[in-house]
């Protein structure tokens, strides 16, 4: 079974490798030509006898199949491909060790207002029990001081009164509340009599004449200075005594001064 149309249908191409699939056109056109090649079945005699058709039939079956395997081949060619499996699965979370496991975070309690602070102590309070005691003397203490003239009059009567130590504190608080005042010049003199004469503190005395050489009693002030180095043993009686003599000739206290000064010769 050979002839020229079917070596033209069967024709290869010059290409390396399997041919080509043909398509639907291709194929119809194929089966139609190598089927026009042979008669048709019960039909006219067979060209050479059994073995001539046996053969025709073996063609036939071969041309089937070669238009099943084109027909195939076109159907997979326009078939989509199918998309790829991905090559490799997602891997599955590493689960985490048992020790790594996160620890449920215990609920915080809420925090409770701050306590109010106790309320600082009074200044009463702070200061003990004694501090009653000692709030009326503060009070006098931060009070304004009395007229000199009227705690110059107390002292006088204090020590009219022989309430020396009395009347000397007194003398000193004039000194101390008007520092400046004549009474406080008439204070510092009576508070050193005081000394000198009644309490036994003749260099106390001493310091407070000093204070008192000048103003009106610096002559009484100079020869109780004069006493009170008699009275404590020192050379110094001498020398006041001669400035009370050439400060204040005058004073009622220089007749004293000169006998005095003849016995210490």
């Amino acid at each position: 079974m050979s002839g020229p149309g079917l070596e033209e249908l069967f024709r290869l191409d010059d290409e390396d490798g399997p041919a080509r699939p043909l398509d639907e056109r291709g194929a119809d056109a194929l089966v139609a030509g190598a089927m026009a090649h042979f008669p048709p079945p019960g039909g006219g005699t067979p060209a050479s006898g059994s073995s001539g058709g046996a053969a025709a039939g073996l063609a036939v079956l071969g041309v089937v199949t070669l238009v099943g395997l084109a027909v195939g081949g076109a159907m997979l060619v326009r078939a989509p491909a199918a998309p790829s499996a991905p090559s490799e699965a997602r891997s599955e979370p590493t689960t985490r060790e048992a020790g790594d496991a996160p620890q449920p975070r215990e609920p915080r309690e809420p925090s409770l207002p701050a306590e109010p602070s106790a309320p600082e102590q009074a200044p009463a309070e702070a200061a003990g029990d004694d501090a009653p005691a000692r709030a009326p003397r503060e009070r006098a203490r931060r009070a304004p001081p009395a007229p000199a003239r009227d705690l110059l009059a107390e002292a006088n009567d204090l020590r009219a009164a022989r309430s020396w130590s009395s009347a000397e504190r007194r003398y000193l608080e004039v000194v101390r509340a008007h520092p400046r005042s004549p009474e406080a010049h008439v204070a510092r003199v009576a508070a050193a009599d005081l000394r000198l004469e009644h309490l036994g503190n003749a260099r106390g005395a001493a310091a407070l004449y000093r204070q008192a050489r000048s103003g009106r009693l610096a002559g009484e002030a100079r020869f109780g200075l004069a006493r009170a180095y008699r009275a404590l043993g020192d050379a110094r009686e001498a020398d006041a005594l001669e400035a009370l003599l050439r400060h204040h000739p005058r004073s009622p206290f220089s007749p004293a001064a000169e006998r005095r000064l003849r016995e210490l010769r």
